[in-house]
């Protein structure tokens, strides 16, 4: 099956040694990498003014010429945007979403009766029922961090047979975690590591940070 142009630029990333997030990540180093970032998109945006030049002419391209000058354009274009998918898989942010998120943002731009408003250079203006899209992307971004925050945590028991979450704080070497033991309203041991006290049964038990054990009550059902 014939590779997606996302899987191909992580595997791209991979093979030129750059960095590959599978969620939203900011670097240590954003600063220099962004501004490593500006001069290679500045490099391919300063190829326009060759092809400008070729355009600023009184007279009419013949047909070759013109299929050149395509060309260029769409090599600059095709540049340009494997650079950005690049640059977005080394921060974990999912481009294809974003770009759907500020589509439909756009599309909000539209007049009460659903036509474009222009300005004089051909951009979209914004009408009444416009909405900002980065509080959209936001709410993106923060679901892919808490998604990659639970699926680092163990792997726990189906939801259906627990109904408790208990912590049990404790301090070693100053450092607070918490033992998390699973319960159930039941009276067989479950594992070999399980054990009964008063009516119920303890049927998992593990060590998390005050992080991780936060992240897990919220997506752990309350009776």
């Amino acid at each position: 099956m014939k590779k997606t142009f996302a899987e191909r630029i992580r595997l791209m990333n991979q093979m030129y040694k750059l960095d590959v997030q599978d969620a939203p990540l900011l670097p240590h180093d954003a600063f220099d990498r962004l501004n490593d970032f500006q001069c290679t998109l500045e490099d391919e945006v300063g190829e326009i003014d060759d092809i400008v030049s070729r355009l600023d002419m009184d007279e009419e391209l013949e047909p070759e010429d013109e299929i050149d000058v395509l060309v260029a354009i769409a090599d600059l274009l095709a540049d340009v945007t494997v650079y950005c998918r690049s640059e977005a898989l080394k921060y974990g942010i999912p481009l294809e979403e974003v770009l759907e998120i500020v589509m439909d943002s756009n599309e909000s731009k539209l007049d009460v009766d659903g036509q474009p408003i222009y300005n004089q250079h051909g951009k979209f203006l914004k009408g009444p029922n416009y909405w900002k899209p980065e509080g959209t992307i936001k709410e993106l971004l923060l679901a892919r961090m808490n998604k990659s925050e639970l699926n680092a945590l163990p792997t726990l028991p189906e939801p259906n047979i627990y109904r408790y979450l208990e912590p049990h704080e404790y301090n070693n070497a100053n450092t607070v975690s918490f033992d998390v033991l699973l319960w159930d309203t039941i009276d067989e041991l479950w594992d070999d590591g399980g054990w009964a006290g008063s009516d119920k049964t303890c049927i998992y038990c593990t060590s998390l940070t005050p992080e991780e054990f936060r992240a897990l009550n919220s997506h752990i059902p309350q009776p």
